[in-house]
């Protein structure tokens, strides 16, 4: 076939065996139409350069963004699983917390305990050797025993194998045949606390009882004592609310530092 070649605004019909070259010469008008034709095509191309290239910008910006997003969403994820695991912990500290104000408290009593039999063995010993008979000793020791205090008006007890409190702090307990009394849950007070004395020596139990000048009854946790030498059983106790009062403190404290942490947390878009 015959190739046509367009050179400096002149058209070239060239035969197949290139020995042909004829000249197709074009009218002004036609010279103008291919110059808008190349112009129009020029234009076109650029546009359609134009075009990819806010397409690319626009999608980019979109994966960027996108890419941002994620990021700010993995942030918010990892702070919030951070502050649950933080929760977490300090519920478990609190557990922990707990536990362990309730041994420290055990200790006291059982040191509280040790003075009192103390104080107890030191009037035995006094009438033992005839510094004062067996029944001043007694009472003396029923007596002094009533006045201790401390803590929060905490105090001893000592009652007779038949659980009779022979010492109380509170005139309307002092001398009361316990016996038969039981708490708000129906449970006896005194009589399982003589009996653990009497069997294991000494030893916990649990019952709730008022505070003294209070009326309500809260749990009260007491650790009862033999004194074998004049068939008494003693002790002394704690309320368990006291144990609760220190958690909601500690918990105050953890609840402020947990706020804290929070405010300082951003979450996306919402910030």
């Amino acid at each position: 076939p015959f190739a046509l070649i367009l050179s400096k605004g002149n058209l070239f019909c060239v035969s197949p065996d290139k020995n042909t070259i004829a000249k197709i010469s074009f009218t002004g008008e036609t010279t103008r139409m291919l110059k808008s034709f190349r112009t129009t095509l020029m234009l076109v191309m650029i546009g359609l350069l134009i075009i990819t290239f806010l397409t690319v910008v626009y999608f980019s910006r979109k994966e960027t963004e996108k890419a941002m997003l994620l990021s700010a969403n993995e942030g918010s994820q990892n702070a919030l699983r951070l502050s649950l695991l933080t929760i977490e912990n300090g519920y478990n500290d609190l557990l922990h917390f707990k536990k362990m104000r309730l041994e420290a408290h055990k200790q006291k009593l059982l040191d509280l305990v040790t003075i009192a039999e103390a104080f107890l063995n030191g009037l035995y010993r006094d009438a033992q050797i005839g510094l004062i008979t067996e029944d001043e000793a007694k009472r003396q020791a029923l007596e002094k025993m009533r006045t201790f205090r401390y803590g929060d008006n905490e105090y001893f007890w000592i009652a007779n194998y038949q659980s009779v409190l022979i010492s109380h702090p509170d005139d309307k307990l002092n001398g009361a045949d316990f016996s038969q009394v039981k708490d708000v849950h129906g449970n006896l007070i005194v009589p399982p606390m003589v009996k653990i004395a009497r069997e294991d020596g000494s030893g916990f139990y649990s019952y709730w009882w008022r505070r003294l000048g209070r009326e309500e009854p809260v749990e009260k946790l007491s650790y009862a004592k033999h004194f074998s030498a004049w068939n008494w059983a003693f002790g002394t106790g704690f309320y368990i609310d006291d144990i609760e009062g220190e958690a909601r403190h500690w918990q105050a404290s953890m609840i402020e530092n947990l706020a804290v942490s929070f405010s300082r947390i951003t979450l996306a878009k919402t910030g």
